[in-house]
């Protein structure tokens, strides 16, 4: 499974709602809303780098070179793209990929 994760340390809210009470879920909730924001973000930049298609010359077909993102023969890998926001106390978990394994091969093209 090709999978990414960004783990990004967070705002304890049990600590800021006996500081600022009321406040603390909306600080929170906006928390949340940028962490999705930048999940979004992550999931478009993976599918535009697995959206070049791959090249015909002199009648073989060219695929990726070592260091470069798979090129696009199907889609099927660039659809499978997705993420998941997970929220703890302290810790914003960002995940991106494969994350249902509707591309097996992914991992192999690493």
């Amino acid at each position: 499974m090709l999978k990414v994760s960004l783990n990004i340390n967070a705002v304890n809210t049990a600590k800021l709602s006996t500081a600022l009470g009321a406040k603390a879920q909306s600080v929170k909730n906006r928390q949340l809303a940028l962490s999705e924001n930048v999940a979004r973000e992550m999931e478009a930049s993976i599918k535009e780098s697995l959206n070049i298609p791959v090249e015909h010359k002199d009648g073989k077909l060219v695929r990726s070179t070592a260091g470069n993102p798979p090129r696009r023969q199907t889609g099927r890998l660039r659809d499978s793209i997705e993420t998941k926001v997970a929220v703890s106390a302290n810790t914003v978990r960002l995940t991106a990929g494969d994350l249902s394994g509707k591309a097996p091969y992914a991992l192999y093209l690493e």
